[in-house]
């Protein structure tokens, strides 16, 4: 994240040094992932996609609901004075299996 911010903020002051490194990062970052993940699912005895990892890449209405709630949590958290933890429970929400009466019980 820092690097494409470092990149946003050098286009906004047109600093040439600044989007050089942001660019330099974001594709070291980019190369280190792709080897990392290149390596995993060589190594890995994964051959084939199980009926349950298909069932995590197709999302339903549900998990755009969550998503969607899980975000307007998240605005209304960062309007507060408690933001961080607001968001970084709003986060949570959102990345995990939760559902909404998890969601609900975690930000009472």
């Amino acid at each position: 994240m820092t690097p494409i911010v470092g990149l946003g903020f050098g286009l906004a002051i047109f600093d040439t040094r600044l989007i050089k490194q942001s660019l330099e990062v974001l594709l070291t970052q980019v190369l280190v992932s792709l080897l990392v993940s290149t390596l995993y699912f060589w190594i890995s005895p994964l051959s084939y996609a199980s009926s349950e990892l298909i069932a995590r890449t197709s999302p339903t209405i549900w998990d755009v609901l969550i998503a969607i709630a899980g975000g307007i949590a998240g605005v209304i958290g960062s309007r507060k004075k408690r933001s961080k933890q607001y968001r970084t429970r709003s986060s949570h929400c959102n990345s995990s299996d939760a559902t909404y009466l998890h969601c609900r019980i975690w930000f009472s």
